[in-house]
C-alpha cells in the first residue's frame, strides 16, 4: 500500500518520462504479493529465464560497473593535501556501499544460472567464490565495520581476476604462475 501511495505522490509531483515509468515499474513491484511472486519464481525453471544481454555485455555493463562503484568505495586518492580514504562516512554512504556490494553479489549468482552459465565447473565455483565476498562485503558495511570492509573488497577484486585468467583472460594479461610454472590459481 505504501508502494501506491508512493506512486501517487510521484505522478502528482509532475514527474514525467522515463523517470514516471521508472517509478511507476518500481511501485507496481512493490504492490504485488510478495509470496506469491515468490512461490511462482522458485517454480519457474531456470531455464527459462532469458535476456536481451549477452554474457559479455552483462559482465562489461552491469558487474563492471556496480563492482568499480563498490570499489570506489574503498579507494584511497592523494592530492594537495595529502591521502584520503574514500570509506563511507556517513549511514547514507554505508547504505550505498552496502546496495552496491548486494548488487554484485546477485549478479554473480545470476551468472550461475542460464543464460549465463558457462559449462564448466570452474565457473560454478568462481561465481560462487565472488557472490561470498561481495556478501561480506555488504556484511562489512552493514556493521560498518571498515577493516572487514576493506579485505572483503580485496577478495571480491581476487575473485574477479581468478575467473578472468580462466574465461576472459585478454582482460588481466598472462596469469602468474607458482615457483615449479604452476599457475597460482
Amino acid at each position: 500500500m505504501m508502494a501506491l501511495r508512493n506512486c501517487a505522490r510521484l505522478r502528482r509531483s509532475g514527474a514525467t518520462g522515463l523517470v514516471l515509468a521508472m517509478a511507476l515499474a518500481v511501485c507496481g513491484c512493490g504492490a504485488a504479493d510478495d509470496k506469491a511472486g515468490q512461490a511462482q519464481a522458485a517454480s519457474a525453471p531456470a531455464d527459462e529465464v532469458s535476456s536481451d544481454l549477452s554474457l559479455r555485455e552483462l559482465m562489461a555493463h552491469v558487474m563492471q560497473r556496480n563492482a568499480i562503484q563498490m570499489w570506489n568505495w574503498q579507494a584511497f586518492v592523494s592530492d594537495e593535501t595529502g591521502p584520503h580514504s574514500m570509506v563511507p562516512k556517513t549511514d547514507e554512504e554505508w547504505e550505498d556501499a552496502e546496495s552496491d556490494a548486494l548488487t554484485v553479489a546477485e549478479l554473480a549468482r545470476a551468472i550461475q544460472y542460464a543464460p549465463y552459465r558457462v559449462d564448466d565447473p570452474a565457473w560454478s565455483d568462481r561465481a560462487k567464490a565472488l557472490q561470498v565476498a561481495a556478501g561480506k562485503v555488504a556484511k562489512a558495511a552493514e556493521e560498518r565495520d571498515e577493516a572487514a570492509f576493506l579485505d572483503a573488497g580485496g577478495a571480491v577484486n581476487d575473485a574477479c581476476v581468478s575467473c578472468h585468467y580462466r574465461f576472459a583472460p585478454q582482460l588481466e594479461g598472462p596469469e602468474p604462475t607458482g615457483p615449479a610454472g604452476e599457475s597460482t590459481q
